[in-house]
């Protein structure tokens, strides 16, 4: 009786433990995404001020220089943009969904005003829209780094605590 009990007071622990973990993680990477993105919409402005270049190869440019769900995003992108009935109005959302890029929802609508509005405007216009979607994503950075580490710790020592207690609750 005694090894099922501590076997269950492992297993509460280890998930518990798992949890807080996990949220931790998804905190980081929250950060590496929007540190991604804000570099893709860099590489964006400059490929279209050197090169002027055209959406699908843009989109797939930037979907070579990125990695994990950002990559998959402008790779979705850049499919999409080569289909002959392509509108951007809509592209951003299916690609997100496509590549499970979570973004916050201010963060996101930056970004998605930047791909439906994709080649509205001339070239000065088109940069000042890169340039507002980087100052959303740059901000919500900002705010995402803020308290990064102390809310990692946080959840990190929440998912322990919580499982210690419910031990104690079990036991």
């Amino acid at each position: 009786m005694l090894s099922v009990k501590l076997l269950g007071a492992i297993l509460i622990i280890g998930a518990s433990t798992w949890v807080g973990l996990h949220a931790s993680r998804s905190v980081k990477r929250l950060d590496r995404r929007l540190r991604e993105l804000c570099d893709s919409l860099e590489l964006m402005k400059n490929e279209l001020c050197f090169t002027n270049t055209s959406f699908e190869p843009l989109c797939r440019r930037l979907s070579e220089s990125a990695r994990g769900e950002v990559s998959t995003f402008f790779r979705e992108l850049s499919q999409q943009a080569g289909t002959k009935d392509f509108s951007p109005v809509g592209a951003a959302k299916r690609a997100s969904d496509a590549a499970k890029l979570n973004l916050p929802p201010a963060s996101f609508f930056a970004l998605e005003r930047l791909i439906d509005g994709f080649g509205r405007y001339d070239l000065d216009g088109q940069l000042r829209q890169i340039e507002l979607a980087q100052q959303e994503l740059s901000a919500q950075l900002a705010r995402n780094r803020e308290d990064m580490d102390s809310r990692c710790r946080t959840y990190e020592l929440l998912g322990i605590c919580t499982g210690a207690a419910v031990i104690i609750l079990v036991i």
